[in-house]
């Protein structure tokens, strides 16, 4: 990491003295020392969950709107400010500040967790129980981090090469290598492995943090990427196992009450904060970044899939069609903060596809099993569906991958699922009109990872700049 301070960062930035996760000013900021920060192990706790408001404030929209605006899900409406114009049309550089806050947001939220697990042993002995929440807990958020970054600025497993600088200890001032691809998954692995252990023995159920079944949730994710099939099936498994999937007649609670039967892990914002759904939502009266593009709502049965009518909607006040996850929150049918939304860390209906994806990639792969998991999840979202029946491997995947973009469009998966198939970007008739380049992006370009900041080139002579840039 940068050669900083990263005390400032991490504990200043932390709430310990109180139960909500605000921050604290506390003078002078630059000498203050973890020993007045944390007095209890209840101190630590309120740290974690200021820990938490990374997500709040970084990562639901980075990983739930950006990767559809990179890859074929959006187009922009003429009205548009131009947000994350940059990354719609891959023109980052090193220099830009989208790219460098991916960055720099995703090691602030490792910060904390490894300032969290240091100071948290000082105080173990007062509460074993809630010591190894807190840290599985931690361990959780840095190994989704740490994965976050490799999904970003690294190539697909398969293809090996850098992964990214691993960082276990805080506050220190390091120069760190770029570790490879397959020792990041490692030590991701490891990370979430030992934090589904530890909040086994126990959870306080909050849907905003990590349970036993949100860090499985997310294992089974990591080990899909990291090609280790069985893995995959065995904890997506264990998620379907313990949560029904959302049925039509409920699926819209998901998106408007913050409620739902397949929902495992939310990021959760009040009324106080800042809302995500601005940028592909808007009234009338609101300038509109992003709109669904056409191919994207051709996927859909709009007369019998429930998704269609709960994903998108006629902009209020015009003709436009837009999204409408992030509408905002229902109260008797009225929203009542437009935008203001909790975003799906983690739902069920992700599992039922990474299970059957397994299914297929595995040594021996199983179209029977595939499918049933394909057929479960359109069962519940297409009024008078028929399973389907499949002949081969090749024609399910491809079924799969348009699958998890009618089910998962807007929430953080788009631009990866197209690197992982190896598929190229191509964009419909509707893509933009600011040049031929901006409507298709090759399976062979460079663009396809990120470029490292250039202040953490110009900081660390140890990192590795990645082809391109």
């Amino acid at each position: 990491m940068k050669k900083i301070n990263y005390l400032i960062i991490a504990i200043l930035l932390l709430n310990v003295t109180g139960c909500d996760d605000s921050f604290i000013d506390l003078e002078p900021t630059n000498v203050l020392g973890a020993d007045l920060a944390f007095q209890s192990i209840e101190d630590v706790e309120a740290g974690l969950l200021g820990a938490y408001t990374t997500l709040r404030t970084t990562h639901a929209r980075n990983f739930s709107m950006l990767p559809d605006i990179m890859g074929d899900h959006t187009t922009l409406p003429d009205e548009t400010l131009g947000n994350e114009r940059f990354m719609h049309a891959w023109t980052y550089q090193a220099g830009d500040g989208t790219a460098a806050g991916l960055w720099s947001n995703s090691y602030l939220l490792i910060e904390r967790a490894n300032v969290i697990l240091e100071e948290l042993e000082i105080f173990r002995p007062d509460d074993a129980s809630l010591a190894d929440q807190i840290r599985g807990e931690a361990l959780a958020l840095r190994g989704l981090s740490h994965f976050d970054l490799t999904r970003y600025f690294s190539d697909n497993y398969s293809v090996g090469g850098l992964g990214v600088a691993v960082k276990l200890k805080s506050r220190v001032i390091t120069e760190p290598i770029r570790e490879s691809v397959t020792d990041t998954y490692v030590q991701i692995l490891a990370d979430l492995t030992e934090a589904k252990t530890l909040l086994a023995r126990g959870s306080d159920g909050n849907i905003g943090r990590f349970s036993e079944m949100g860090v499985t949730a997310l294992l089974a994710r990591v080990s899909l990427y990291a090609e280790d099939y069985e893995a995959a099936i065995t904890y997506a498994t264990e998620v379907i196992d313990a949560y029904p999937i959302t049925t039509r007649e409920t699926f819209d609670n998901l998106w408007r009450s913050d409620i739902g039967t397949g929902s495992i892990m939310q990021v959760v914002y009040t009324a106080s904060d800042a809302t995500i759904g601005g940028v592909l939502y808007g009234e009338e009266s609101d300038q509109l970044n992003w709109h669904p593009s056409e191919e994207l709502i051709s996927l859909y049965d709009q007369l019998n899939d429930v998704r269609f009518a709960s994903y998108f909607r006629t902009r209020p006040g015009g003709t436009i069609l837009i999204d409408n996850k992030y509408s905002g929150r229902e109260v008797g049918g009225t929203v009542t903060n437009p935008q203001l939304v909790n975003f799906q860390m983690f739902r069920v209906e992700e599992q039922y596809l990474i299970r059957a994806e397994a299914h297929l990639l595995k040594a021996s792969p199983s179209v029977v099993n595939a499918s049933l998991d394909l057929n479960a999840l359109r069962a519940e979202r297409i009024t008078g569906y028929a399973d389907e029946v499949f002949a081969d491997v090749s024609t399910l995947l491809d079924a799969i991958a348009i699958e998890r973009q009618k089910e998962l469009c807007f929430e953080g998966h788009r631009w990866f699922d197209l690197k992982r198939f190896d598929l190229s970007v191509t964009r419909g008739t509707d893509c933009d009109d600011s040049g031929a380049a901006n409507c298709a992006l090759d399976v062979a370009s460079e663009k396809w990872l990120i470029p490292i900041p250039q202040n953490e080139l110009f900081a660390n002579p140890n990192m590795v700049q990645n082809n391109g840039y």
